[in-house]
């Protein structure tokens, strides 16, 4: 064993590779200045083109800014960011230069000369084409990538140079798509054309004004004349007017106060084109926004709580103490069921969509009539309900749930499905949710207010605690026990008072904990979501009595029925109902079975009664029909027949030729069950097959 530990340590370092650590420039112009200089290259213009490796855009405050914006924005302050590399060579840090902030960005072009379109940035010193986004942009940049994608088919269907025919219908084109899976973050391809209409029809007129000596012009096709009119149809969301001088959202405070100077234009405040090609891509990129997320949701996308991350709720056993003793609901007027004012269309709505109400003087009881608490209902709609509970309260008379015109009417309401929480800098709101509608909670009834103010210091206490979680730099600095020591340390006038004792203040947190964690699951900052104190909470929950509720598979559409304990109580004072069992009833049906015995005994008289034989019983014959039966299960003709497959697809070449797309399908011997298989069972492959169909 020859060796020492030196040896092995000069061959160790005699085969680490350094790491390459790529250049940085200050300014634009030195780093093509370099890239030339290095490719030995003449002196740079403006026509240059370069490469761009985890490039970002940002305008002039240093927010990421969509690609899209470019091509309406009034002012040219965005920059750009990434590394640079020659327009050929490898990407590697060694060869590239990396500007942290450059620019301006004049506009961006798009050239589908290339099997792949590229995208071109261009500025006052040179042309950059986009390779890869940085980590930060690729969400905001993915969005525009794929419009540029489905614009690429679109233009090698159409143009003649990629074997396209200007003839091409619209149908063709999202057969093409669909086979090619351009737009998948969409419900369907041709949905996916139809919401970035207006890109592709942009896109094609700018080829057509590039190519100004071509006869074809690609924006003035069949295919772009039946896009318009299915674009017309298609639903679109409409932003609503704001009060004049309104701050909208995407605002700078100089732009606003520019507006507020101004002041109103005489004879109303018309926008001008620019504002309003503005608000046309922004209703536009809104539109495919929520496409994409109905697409999201349709498919079963990421869902806040998964199997994984069930819902905790707390033994109703561990919160008892905190609530008075339960007490019989006692109704003082007569109430409405309303599933009666509701509309029908409301059972299809989805539950974010139903309409809004206000309740007031409300009480919540289960289904035996007795005060309940909103705890013991889960705050989330995936999955199943623990138990059922009703409400009553009083709500406006009107059907839609506007609440306007009208007096107030007394409601009892039907099965509770879920209860939230939200809250503002200032304002703290709780509503439920029934099959007919929302309801925010305002004013409980005096004999209900103990139990709803148990709930309520519940939600203002999650509200605190996300307060000084959020005024941490690093929420995961607060545990547990420092925040029990901050809330015990409350005075009784606040509140979130609950006791100078840290172990009964950790107790009301940890029973109670099912709010908290359902409010920190939503918070937007994802570092909460994550942080010490809630990882601590979930496992001290678990400790205690409780129930784990998992997402259901599917949602299942019920029938509305209203199952209010005070239904009952409301039918049981009516008159009872008159009894059926009467004389005359009873008579009717003795004359019945009088006549019935008199025909079965003039029958039996005439033909007498029937002779029963005795059958004797074949020993031998359940095994021959066993046999028959057995040799019934055998067929024929054992040989398999042909080769078969399952059709995907069927299309039209432009010369005429037909096309299928076939999957082939295997046998049970052909795989790898061999004589084990049935005769019964095909076997779907992965293989597929493009087959010509002969003319006839």
């Amino acid at each position: 064993m020859g060796g020492s530990a030196a040896d092995f340590r000069d061959k160790a370092s005699n085969h680490t590779t350094p790491v390459q650590e790529g250049q940085v420039a200050a300014t634009e112009a030195e780093a093509i200045q370099a890239l030339s200089e290095a490719n030995g290259a003449p002196s740079p213009t403006s026509s240059q083109v370069f490469r761009l490796l985890d490039f970002s855009i940002t305008d002039g405050h240093g927010d990421l800014c969509p690609t899209e914006r470019l091509n309406f924005a009034e002012d040219r302050s965005f920059l750009l960011s990434g590394t640079i590399f020659a327009a050929e060579g490898k990407l590697t840090r060694a060869n590239g230069q990396t500007v942290k902030s450059f620019g301006p960005v004049l506009r961006n072009t798009v050239d589908y000369s290339r099997p792949e379109a590229q995208v071109h940035l261009h500025t006052e010193q040179a042309v950059y084409t986009c390779v890869r986004p940085s980590i930060a942009y690729k969400q905001l940049y993915s969005r525009f990538a794929e419009s540029v994608d489905i614009c690429n088919e679109v233009f090698k269907a159409l143009h003649p140079s990629h074997q396209g025919s200007p003839q091409a219908s619209l149908d063709e084109i999202v057969a093409r798509l669909i086979r090619c899976k351009a737009g998948k973050s969409y419900s369907t391809p041709r949905e996916a054309l139809l919401l970035n209409g207006k890109f592709v029809i942009a896109q094609l007129s700018n080829i057509d004004a590039i190519s100004a000596s071509s006869k074809i012009r690609l924006a003035q096709t069949p295919f772009v004349a039946s896009m318009r009119e299915e674009m017309e149809m298609l639903p679109v969301l409409r932003a609503a007017a704001g009060p004049p001088g309104a701050l909208r959202i995407g605002d700078q405070p100089a732009q606003k106060s520019q507006q507020e100077a101004a002041g109103p234009v005489a004879g109303g405040s018309q926008p001008s084109s620019q504002q309003q090609r503005q608000e046309e891509a922004d209703a536009d990129l809104a539109n495919q926004i929520q496409a994409q997320l109905n697409a999201k949701e349709a498919r079963g996308g990421q869902q806040s709580r998964g199997k994984g991350t069930p819902y905790i709720l707390v033994s109703p056993e561990e919160i008892a103490d905190d609530y008075p003793e339960p007490t019989e609901f006692f109704k003082e007027h007569d109430e409405t069921d309303e599933l009666l004012l509701m509309d029908e269309e409301v059972l299809l709505m989805d539950p974010e969509h139903l309409p809004r109400q206000l309740l007031s003087d409300f009480a919540v009881y289960n289904s035996e009539g007795l005060l309940s608490s909103l705890e013991l209902l889960p705050m989330w709609s995936d999955g199943p309900a623990s138990g059922e509970a009703g409400g009553s309260g009083s709500g406006p008379a009107g059907p839609s749930g506007s609440g306007q015109g009208g007096s107030d009417l007394r409601l009892y309401l039907s099965q509770i499905r879920e209860w939230v929480c939200e809250f503002t800098c200032d304002m703290l709101f709780i509503s439920i949710r029934t099959d007919a509608a929302w309801y925010r909670l305002a004013r409980p009834t005096d004999a209900y207010a103990p139990w709803f103010n148990i709930v309520l210091k519940c939600a203002r206490l999650a509200v605190a605690v996300l307060g000084m979680l959020t005024a941490e730099s690093r929420p995961s600095r607060l545990s547990f026990n420092n925040i029990t020591k901050r809330l015990a340390a409350a005075t009784p006038e606040e509140s979130t008072f609950i006791s100078p004792k840290v172990d009964l203040v950790e107790r009301f947190v940890v029973v109670h904990g099912q709010i908290l964690m359902s409010l920190i699951k939503l918070y937007p900052i994802k570092a909460i979501q994550n942080c010490a104190f809630a990882s601590s909470l979930k496992q001290k929950m678990q400790t205690r009595r409780h129930a784990k509720l998992y997402v259901l598979p599917k949602r299942q559409l019920l029938k509305a029925v209203n199952r209010n304990p005070m239904r009952d109580r409301a039918t049981a004072k009516a008159k009872p109902m008159t009894a059926t069992a009467t004389n005359m009833v009873k008579a009717v049906w003795a004359s019945y079975f009088k006549t019935a015995e008199q025909s079965g005994g003039e029958a039996g008289a005439e033909g007498g009664q029937p002779e029963v034989k005795a059958v004797q019983e074949d020993e031998n014959e359940e095994d021959e029909e066993g046999n028959a039966e057995g040799s019934s299960e055998q067929p024929e003709d054992t040989q398999p027949c042909g080769p078969l497959g399952l059709v995907q697809a069927l299309w039209q070449n432009p010369n005429g030729s037909k096309t299928v797309q076939v999957r082939t399908i295997l046998h049970g011997h052909e795989t790898v069950l061999g004589d084990a298989a049935s005769l019964t069972e095909l076997f779907l492959t992965t293989e597929v097959l493009n087959e010509y169909v002969p003319r006839p």
